[in-house]
């Protein structure tokens, strides 16, 4: 808008969403991978936000956001069923937040994932995820 002095940072020219399907059926092509250009206008208006940008009025990212208190660990015991997976990631996606979460797998819980993504260890999704694995299945450290 004009007459307002924000700040704008892009971070992608371009956004593409890929759905799991997509995922499931990728193949490589074998090609060497190149860095995207960016366009000319795209580096006119980072040239010019970067001449009129103020290095200390950038917002400082929350600590909280930077280093997750605790963990919650999801004990999956059959690491096979597909439907319980599809459960946990829809149920955990409900509750974002700042804890890492991590699934132990198999009945010998020899291995472990920790999900790409951080939630809410509240009540709620506990809740929820007890319901899905079992009470002993859901730790919080």
């Amino acid at each position: 808008a004009t007459g307002t002095n924000h700040a704008t940072t892009y971070f992608a020219d371009d956004i593409q969403i890929v759905d799991d399907e997509e995922l499931r059926s990728y193949q490589s092509h074998g090609r060497k991978m190149v860095k995207p250009k960016a366009s000319r206008k795209v580096v006119a208006l980072r040239k010019k936000t970067n001449a009129t940008s103020q290095p200390e009025k950038v917002a400082q990212k929350p600590k909280a956001l930077e280093q997750p208190t605790t963990k919650l660990y999801v004990h999956v015991k059959d690491p096979d069923n597909q439907a319980l997976l599809v459960q946990l990631k829809q149920t955990c996606s409900l509750h974002p937040g700042v804890s890492d979460i991590v699934l132990v797998l198999g009945d010998e819980k020899k291995s472990a994932i920790k999900m790409p993504f951080r939630v809410d260890n509240g009540e709620a999704l506990i809740g929820m995820l007890v319901k899905l694995v079992g009470e002993d299945g859901v730790i919080v450290k």
